[in-house]
Formats: structure tokens, C-alpha cells, sequence
């Protein structure tokens, strides 16, 4: 990572004890809503302050409880590139 990132991150998580319901992450809504909690304006920065939009089909989501978390397409808007992410939780761990 001398001059560039290999890997950049935008994240969403949840945290319950084990044996005990997870919690909603956003706001609960699942990300086939448009009510859904959201990411606006998805940008690269690079060092001069200048912002990117990603290149369509570069970012892929990991999901690692499908049954109470999701995590929506990315869509290239003109009110800048976003994606929904989200769900009720109630999972036990």
C-alpha cells in the first residue's frame, strides 16, 4: 500500500452476547425498501481530496448472516452512488 489502498471497507455491524437476539442494523427495514437505512455519495478519495465513483461490478458485499442482515445492489445515481443495507435482526448466536 504504498502509493494506494488494496482494499477499501464500508462497514455495518451488530453486536449481541452469545445466546442472546441481535439487534436490528440500521433501521430495521431490509434493503429491498427504500425506507432502508442507505450509504449516499460512495466515493474514492485519493490524496489530493478528489473523489472517484467506483467502478460498477468493483465492489461486492459480504454478508454474514443472511437471515438478519442484508446488504442492497449498488446503484449509480445523479444524486451521487449508494446502496441500502439493513434488516430486523433477531438471530441467536
Amino acid at each position: 500500500m504504498q502509493d494506494h489502498a488494496d482494499d477499501i471497507e464500508w462497514v455495518g455491524s451488530t453486536f449481541s452476547f452469545s445466546g442472546e437476539i441481535s439487534p436490528l442494523m440500521g433501521n430495521g427495514h431490509w434493503p429491498r425498501s427504500n425506507s432502508a437505512a442507505s450509504f449516499r455519495n460512495v466515493q474514492y478519495i485519493d490524496r489530493n481530496g478528489k473523489g472517484y465513483d467506483p467502478p460498477m461490478g468493483s465492489l461486492h458485499a459480504f454478508e454474514s448472516n443472511k437471515q438478519c442482515y442484508r446488504t442492497g445492489v449498488f446503484q449509480l445515481q445523479v444524486q451521487g452512488n449508494m446502496f441500502y443495507y439493513g434488516g430486523p435482526g433477531g438471530c441467536t448466536g
